[in-house]
């Protein structure tokens, strides 16, 4: 064999080794490294697991709000009463939208015009 083509599968060889290389060295981590303060959900050294620390919690929470009575008699009373304020307005009617929609903003009004005087015309014609 000549020189050339050896050369050439050498290079491809390491080509392909230095491809091979840096995808490894990218991503070829298995597992990445657990962060620090976190840990799986699992068995405990108690035997509980961390989700059943969490419902026995949220049980006693739902059970300490059982114990809560709301009532509506400051409703009621004539000293929230005198508090309230009616704040309301009453609203005017508006035109709804424009005539045509689809024009530019500020055309509209010479837009209009001109269209209402020449139909005016128009009309007054037949």
């Amino acid at each position: 064999m000549t020189k050339k083509p050896i050369l050439a599968v050498i290079v491809f060889g390491l080509v392909a080794v230095a491809i091979f290389a840096g995808y490894w060295w990218l991503f070829g981590e298995a597992t990445p490294p657990e962060p620090d303060g976190l840990r799986p959900a699992g068995f405990l050294e108690g035997g509980l697991t961390d989700t059943a620390q969490a419902n026995d919690q949220f049980l006693r929470l739902i059970a300490a709000m059982q114990r809560i009575n709301l009532t509506d008699e400051f409703l009621t009373s004539p000293l929230f009463l005198r508090g309230l304020q009616d704040h309301s307005v009453v609203l005017q009617r508006q035109p709804k939208g424009r005539p045509n929609p689809f024009l530019p903003i500020g055309v509209e009004a010479a837009a209009v015009a001109s269209t209402s005087g020449s139909s005016a015309s128009t009309t007054n014609r037949r």
